[in-house]
């Protein structure tokens, strides 16, 4: 199944909240850790803003 880059993202985040690390992550979604990080900072800087 091919996942558009918005739905990459929501499931990055999805894990994350769950617990997962940033390795299980990657393998699961299967895209490197530096992208990861970078949806997570812009994750948490929308969540920051918001508050």
């Amino acid at each position: 199944m091919l996942l558009t880059q918005k739905e990459k993202k929501d499931l990055v985040i999805k894990l994350a909240e769950e617990g997962l690390t940033t390795r299980e992550i990657a393998k699961q979604v299967r895209i490197n850790l530096s992208n990861i990080g970078k949806i997570l900072r812009e994750h948490k800087g929308k969540k920051r803003l918001t508050i």
